[in-house]
C-alpha cells in the first residue's frame, strides 16, 4: 500500500501534467489557410457563380450578405466561436479570405484550426455547386 505522502506526490504530478497538456493544446494555432483564386471552369454567368456560393454557404449554415458585385461577406458561428470571411468572385475564380473572428484566438496570421475546417468545407461545397452548373 502506498503511503499518504507518495499518493499526494503522484496526485500533484498528475495535476501538474494535466495543466501543462491542456495549456499546450489550448494555444495550438494553425496558419490561416485562405482560398486564393480557386479556378471556375466552364463559362458561368456572375449570377450563377453567386448562386452557387450562396447555395454552398446555406448548406453549411453560413450567413451571407452581398456587399458589392462579385463580393459576399459570410459569417459562421458555432458553440460561441465566430468567423467572418470575404468571398470575392468573378466568372473565372473565387477567393475566400479572413475578415474577422471572435474566440478563435486569431493572432499574427494564426487561428484556431476550426476556422480552416470551416473555410475548406465551404470551398469544397462551392466547387461542388459550381460543378453542376
Amino acid at each position: 500500500m502506498l503511503s499518504y505522502t507518495t499518493m499526494a506526490k503522484r496526485f500533484s504530478l498528475v495535476i501538474a501534467l494535466g495543466a501543462l497538456l491542456s495549456a499546450g493544446f489550448a494555444h495550438a494555432l494553425s496558419p490561416i489557410e485562405d482560398v486564393i483564386d480557386a479556378p471556375i471552369s466552364g463559362n458561368p454567368s456572375l449570377a450563377a457563380v453567386k448562386g452557387a456560393i450562396e447555395q454552398a454557404g446555406a448548406k453549411r449554415k453560413w450567413a451571407m450578405k452581398s456587399v458589392a458585385p462579385g463580393h459576399i461577406q459570410a459569417m459562421q458561428s458555432s458553440r460561441g466561436l465566430m468567423a467572418r470571411v470575404d468571398i470575392k468572385f468573378s466568372r473565372t475564380s473565387y477567393s475566400i479570405t479572413y475578415h474577422s473572428s471572435d474566440k478563435l484566438k486569431y493572432k499574427d496570421g494564426k487561428i484556431h484550426k476550426r476556422y480552416n475546417q470551416w473555410v475548406a468545407n465551404l470551398s469544397s461545397d462551392i466547387q461542388l455547386a459550381l460543378f453542376v452548373l
